[in-house]
């Protein structure tokens, strides 16, 4: 991250992951701010996510 005060939107698109310990699937979303880096897996093959850092 840019910024220790960033904030982080995930949006699974297809298949499951993994962000910050929290199970996501198809569809789901997950917004975290005040985050300096943010560890995220994939769990499932063609797996696709969307990832945006907002900054202050």
């Amino acid at each position: 991250m840019k910024s220790n005060r960033s904030r982080f939107f995930a949006f699974v698109v297809a298949g499951a992951f993994e962000v910050e310990g929290r199970l996501l699937h198809e569809r789901d979303g997950l917004a975290l701010w005040d985050v300096q880096e943010v560890e995220l897996e994939a769990l499932s093959n063609d797996a696709l996510v969307l990832v945006l850092e907002l900054l202050n």
